[in-house]
C-alpha cells in the first residue's frame, strides 16, 4: 500500500486528497473480503465513489495532476466493474 500512498502525495489536488483516503479504505475492504460477493459489494461502493468524483469541475487537460488522477480513477473503475461482473 505504500506505493499508493506515495503516488497520492504526488498529486496536488484537494478534491483528490479528500476522496483518496476513502478509496484506499474501500480497497482494503475489498482485499480483506473472504467471498467474491463481499468483494463485489465493496466494489459497488468503490464504483459509486469514483463516479461521484470522475466528472471533476476543476479538471484541466493540460494539468499533469488532473491527467494522472483521471487515469488512476479509470483504472480503479475498471477493477471495480470487473469485480462486480465476476460476482
Amino acid at each position: 500500500m505504500r506505493s499508493t500512498e506515495r503516488k497520492r502525495s504526488q498529486i496536488s489536488c484537494s478534491t483528490f486528497d479528500i476522496k483518496e483516503q476513502f478509496l484506499i479504505e474501500i480497497f482494503k475492504r475489498i482485499n480483506e473480503a473472504k467471498s467474491i460477493s463481499e468483494k463485489a459489494e465493496n466494489a459497488k461502493i468503490l464504483l459509486q465513489s469514483i463516479e461521484d468524483v470522475f466528472p471533476c469541475p476543476y479538471y484541466e487537460s493540460k494539468n499533469p495532476d488532473c491527467r494522472y488522477c483521471k487515469k488512476l480513477l479509470t483504472l480503479r473503475k475498471n477493477v471495480a466493474e470487473l469485480l462486480i461482473t465476476q460476482a
